[in-house]
């Protein structure tokens, strides 16, 4: 499950609605629901607040893979084809922008 899912989950959960969760966090309700549809993602301040609101941790909201996935889509074109390109050039041009240790 991603970020925007998990808070969604809590939210609903809650009994919330996203004008609600915008109001106890001082977003806006397009904000939260940008959240919730993966546009956006919070930063980990962000995420913090919510998570203490949740009384959850933070990693259960947001943890490293969501990351790693969200930076890799980024450098897989919006027009990659899986038949006729080769996944494994872009993951390298991913990889070539990360350093050693990462």
């Amino acid at each position: 499950m991603l970020t925007g899912q998990k808070i969604a989950k809590l939210r609903t959960e809650a009994n919330l609605t996203q004008e609600q969760l915008a109001e106890k966090l001082y977003v806006t309700r397009e904000l939260v629901s940008k959240w919730e549809t993966g546009k956006r993602n919070p930063n980990y301040k962000m995420i913090l607040k919510i998570a203490e609101m949740f009384n959850v941790d933070a990693e259960d909201i947001f943890n490293l893979n969501d990351i790693l996935l969200e930076e890799l889509s980024e450098y897989i074109p919006d027009e990659y084809n899986e038949k006729t390109d080769d996944l494994s050039a872009v993951l390298n041009i991913f990889l070539a922008t990360l350093n050693k240790r990462d």
